[in-house]
């Protein structure tokens, strides 16, 4: 069996590659998002050391602002408990899938318990 190989003289790369504009509120999510599993990767690593207290309200203020997160909603200082999310939006629990997020929050639980 013989075969060939052929190639385009020229090199199209138009369909390989593509700018597409991002809405704004899209970046500020993804960098909330890398921000927290940053965050919580530094705490849980303190906390399997040490039951620092600082480190405790650290990772329980930012829990928290991920919850409004998730919720769409600003932290107004009421009890993160009784927040009720939007059931049909899923992008922002996708992105914090996607960052290792929850792997955090879970590494931190893990610690803490």
């Amino acid at each position: 069996m013989t075969g060939e190989v052929g190639c385009f003289a020229e090199k199209d790369d138009k369909e390989a590659f593509a700018l597409v504009p991002v809405p704004a509120q899209e970046v500020r999510d993804l960098d909330f998002a890398t921000d927290a599993s940053k965050e919580l990767s530094r705490y849980a690593l303190e906390l399997e050391t040490s039951a620092n207290r600082m480190f405790i309200n650290l990772t329980t203020n930012l829990l928290t602002e991920i919850l409004y997160f998730v919720a769409y909603q600003d932290n107004n200082g009421g009890d993160p408990f009784e927040v009720e999310t939007p059931g049909s939006n899923r992008e922002r629990p996708k992105l914090l899938r996607e960052q290792f997020v929850l792997k955090q929050v879970l590494g931190t639980f893990q610690f803490t318990l």
